[in-house]
């Protein structure tokens, strides 16, 4: 579905570039058949540098793609929008990955019916392993739905999920990595309060949370029952589980998830389109 098509993409920061990277060492697209731009000529560079894409301003990028990715700050969308707002059309497939700008502002900037979609992706689509959330917009259909899912697959997995659902994915997986990260550090340090050198107990802990990762990706079981499999009755985990369950370790998790996701809701209320007259 996406043989021959143009892609644009403006804001080649970290996920504008790592998009782009993961489609073209995929080969999905041609390097001819890309169009990118930034403020930034030393991020431009990092890609040209790499591949034979196409470089032009914002305006010239978004007349020239048949997918525009829109890889911008929040803050920076209504200014981007009405400088290219005539360069779209319904056929052009506009695809957002600012986050918590909902898909009516940006409708609403644009001529009628043109295609909208928006995505959270999260910071490992930066090594091919992220995970991606995309809502479509009033006038996106089910083949562009189609065609986001391939783009945003270049760089791990993605799924659709409603428009109403997108501050918990961005609670769950748009913030996840840090979860992941605090939990790498915190097993470091308790490593090494048992005594372990600091270097080797963050290397076990690392290697540990990659492999736990993947055991539950390649296993048809539940993460609960891979749990319960490795905690024998009185034994290690079982201590240890033990301490966190009456620590209250799970609610710990469930608060931090829930004010990721209301604090994602405040910051989207910001961004509501003007109410019509």
């Amino acid at each position: 579905m996406l043989k021959g098509k143009h892609i644009g993409c403006i804001g080649v920061g970290n996920m504008g570039r790592a998009m782009i990277e993961g489609l073209l060492q995929a080969k999905v697209v041609q390097d001819a058949h890309v169009w990118i731009a930034d403020r930034s000529s030393e991020k431009l560079r990092a890609l040209t540098d790499t591949y034979h894409v196409q470089t032009g301003s914002n305006r010239e990028v978004a007349q020239a793609a048949d997918i525009l990715i829109l890889a911008i700050k929040p803050q920076d969308m209504p200014q981007l929008l009405e400088e290219i707002a005539d360069m779209t059309s319904k056929d052009t497939l506009l695809i957002s990955i600012a986050a918590g700008i909902p898909t009516a502002l940006i409708e609403s900037a644009l001529p009628p019916a043109v295609p909208v979609i928006r995505v959270m992706p999260n910071l490992p689509a930066m090594i091919g392993a992220g995970a991606s959330a995309y809502c479509l917009g009033a006038h996106a259909s089910w083949p562009h739905g189609v065609v986001c899912s391939l783009i945003c697959s270049a760089v791990g997995i993605s799924v659709e999920v409603s428009e109403d659902q997108m501050d918990a994915v961005t609670a769950l997986s748009g913030t996840g990595p840090a979860y992941v990260f605090l939990l790498a550090e915190v097993l470091t340090e308790a490593g090494a309060r048992e005594g372990l050198p600091r270097e080797v107990a963050s290397y076990l802990a690392t290697q540990t949370l990659l492999g736990g990762a993947k055991m539950i990706a390649q296993s048809e079981l539940s993460p609960a029952t891979l749990r319960q499999q490795v905690t024998s009755p009185n034994g290690t985990t079982a201590a240890a589980m033990a301490v966190f369950e009456q620590e209250g370790l799970r609610e710990l998790f469930y608060r931090g998830v829930h004010a990721a996701r209301k604090r994602s809701a405040e910051l989207s209320q910001t961004h509501l389109p003007p109410a019509r007259p």
